[in-house]
């Protein structure tokens, strides 16, 4: 049986309602002429603080080899997941094993550094992942849509002395958006794509909103949907009934009949629903709160894999007998 290590294409459409002002820092030598520093001042540039080392500084003092993306970056980019990210990512490779793998376990792999097979994509991974993960400051591993990103920090291996044994080929941190005390601001964005061989369209569609209460609480709370079509066929399954027993072709031979077979055709479709909720609470200058909920179910109809030794014309099918269906349902707070 083969994955299919499949990336599907998505235009990304976005529409801001509200933002704010966006504070750039441009160095200026005294000794330039006036031109010269209007020249400078003029162009934009982007700073990345990343807290990599428990301390915010820029990526170009840290003592690593660190790779920072923006989550301004990333929404230009159309980038939504893991696997989007790592085609921007020097080094960062991400195995695609569609919602029932991914969800299964981490197949992120820094500096060509991976303990198992890539094989292996219905159960959970035997030994520690090479590479660690963490949702802001929890070390898990949780395959989130990236909506509503601050920033992604990919630190290359090893990085035992801050994150532990587990970080041999290195450590992923996603950074989420954090409440704003100061501003109202929301956004809606979509994305559009096409898998060669599939049933319809995949489509998302996402929405985010800051919310300030007061001058000391902010509310912020972002929600999604996206939909991936299948493009998989089961020429081979078994007709099942009411208690999911196959169906006999002759029923009155239960010994030596057949069971009904019947083929469904892009049956691997894949359904992703997120929310996530935070609240930042500034009491004083050197008190502040924040606590943050998400949740997010996966769906997969069938396994997005093939198995071409039983088909010559090289079709993307599966001869399995039957769908195996997977959901997966994460709450973190």
């Amino acid at each position: 049986m083969n994955m299919i290590n499949y990336k599907r294409g998505r235009a990304i459409v976005s529409a801001l309602l509200a933002t704010s002002a966006l504070t750039t820092v441009v160095p200026v030598m005294a000794q330039e002429s006036e031109t010269e520093v209007m020249q400078e001042t003029e162009q934009n540039f982007d700073v990345i603080t990343v807290t990599a080392t428990r301390r915010g500084m820029s990526t170009q003092d840290v003592p690593y080899n660190i790779s920072a993306v923006s989550g301004r970056d990333m929404a230009k980019l159309g980038i939504t997941d893991i696997d989007g990210l790592s085609d921007f990512v020097p080094g960062l490779n991400f195995i695609d094993f569609g919602a029932r793998g991914n969800l299964i376990s981490s197949t992120i792999n820094l500096r060509g550094i991976n303990t198992e097979g890539t094989a292996n994509f219905s159960s959970p991974l035997a030994s520690v992942a090479p590479v660690s993960t963490y949702v802001d400051e929890t070390p898990v591993f949780a395959n989130l849509r990236l909506v509503d990103i601050e920033r992604v920090e990919v630190l290359r291996g090893p990085q035992g002395t801050l994150y532990g044994s587990g970080s041999l080929g290195g450590t992923v941190r996603f950074i989420q958006n954090k409440p704003k005390l100061d501003v109202f601001e929301g956004s809606i964005s979509g994305g559009l794509g096409n898998t060669k061989g599939a049933g319809g369209v995949n489509y998302s569609i996402d929405g985010v909103v800051n919310i300030p209460v007061g001058e000391k609480l902010a509310l912020r709370a972002s929600v999604g949907y996206e939909r991936d079509a299948g493009f998989i066929d089961f020429p081979n399954l078994y007709v099942l009934d009411a208690n999911r027993n196959p169906v006999l072709t002759d029923s009155t031979n239960i010994i030596g009949s057949p069971a009904q077979r019947m083929s469904v055709e892009n049956a691997n479709v894949e359904e992703t629903k997120s929310l996530r909720i935070a609240a930042y609470f500034e009491p004083s200058e050197s008190v502040n709160i924040l606590a943050t909920y998400h949740h997010q179910t996966d769906e997969a109809d069938a396994l997005s894999a093939t198995t071409p030794e039983f088909y010559s014309d090289n079709r993307n099918s599966n001869a399995a007998f039957g769908l195996s269906p997977f959901e997966s349902e994460v709450n973190m707070l």
